[in-house]
């Protein structure tokens, strides 16, 4: 039996399909942790709505990140290589300043426990690492 060619990309490409959708529903569905988070913080200080928006332009930027990850993972030609290019640095600074509520998690868990807190942001690099670096590859070539 012949192993397909990126067999791993292609597994990791749904995968980051399936935590891009769940983090966006996490924003958008009533009653999930996230939007419960900001719906409360909008409720106490009504400046905080910029927050909440921003983390939904960062979801909103992963989910079209997912994309050029496909793209990359189904050795699809790179087409269009300055809008991948310009989305994969607006999407570098959009992850560091929209995703709030995981920063403030990771900030709780090292005040209380050092050790949850590494693996909190260890587990979040592993997983949002690939989509990078095929983001990258596919944006910028591959050799």
């Amino acid at each position: 039996m012949r192993i397909p060619r990126r067999l791993g990309s292609r597994i990791y490409a749904f995968f980051f399909a399936w935590l891009a959708l769940s983090q966006m529903l996490g924003l958008l569905v009533p009653g999930t942790k996230q939007y419960v988070y900001y719906h409360v913080m909008i409720a106490f200080l009504r400046s905080t709505e910029k927050v909440y928006h921003a983390a939904l332009a960062s979801s909103v930027l992963t989910m079209i990140a997912v994309i050029p990850v496909f793209l990359f993972a189904f050795d699809a030609r790179p087409k269009g290589l300055w809008l991948w290019r310009g989305l994969l640095i607006v999407r570098l600074f959009a992850d560091l300043w929209g995703h709030n509520f995981e920063w403030q998690m990771i900030k709780s868990f090292a005040a209380t426990e050092p050790l949850a807190a590494g693996l909190s942001l260890g587990s979040l690099l592993l997983l949002i690492g690939p989509s990078y670096y095929t983001h990258f590859r596919y944006a910028f070539g591959r050799k």
